[in-house]
């Protein structure tokens, strides 16, 4: 079975998915006395989700098709 090589442009979406859930933790830094409130926790949960989704579905495309739609 041959090797699949990663593309630049690949590494690229997941540096810009790892910005984004760096984004997205800014939420969590509202702690007091140790605890998050679930009101910070919710709009965290909001946010990730639609990374998460994105990440998913450009994975599932780039795994089916191949990099040879991106160039």
């Amino acid at each position: 079975m041959e090797e699949k090589k990663v593309a630049w442009l690949e590494l690229f979406c997941d540096l810009l998915f790892v910005a984004a859930v760096a984004v997205a933790t800014h939420v969590l830094l509202h702690v007091e006395d140790g605890h998050i409130h679930i009101e910070y926790l919710v709009k965290f949960v909001l946010i990730f989700i639609p990374i998460w989704w994105a990440r998913e579905r450009q994975t599932i495309f780039v795994n089916r098709f191949g990099k040879d739609l991106f160039y």
